[in-house]
């Protein structure tokens, strides 16, 4: 299945471009496609810099498919305190 919204246009390419392909579907699964757990993070980055809020999907490093909504960021840490 093609990769239907911005979104999963977007990780279609970046996984694309790091795995060597130019067909990514919606579905496709980055492991059985040859990805590993340093290209999940290349991913990851990858997509931050190109304005999506994208983690790898889980404890296990594995970024979700094309077709799954980017994980939402996390709240940002506040400030150290002075003198601790």
């Amino acid at each position: 299945m093609a990769p239907r919204t911005d979104t999963e246009r977007a990780l279609a390419e970046i996984w694309g471009t790091l795995l060597g392909r130019e067909r990514i579907g919606a579905e496709d699964n980055f492991f059985h496609l040859g990805g590993d757990s340093i290209l999940s993070i290349q991913v990851a980055s990858r997509a931050r810099q190109a304005g999506l809020a994208f983690t790898p999907g889980s404890s296990s490093g594995i970024p979700p498919s094309p077709r799954s909504p980017p994980s939402p960021r996390p709240p940002p840490r506040p400030p150290p305190t002075p003198g601790r």
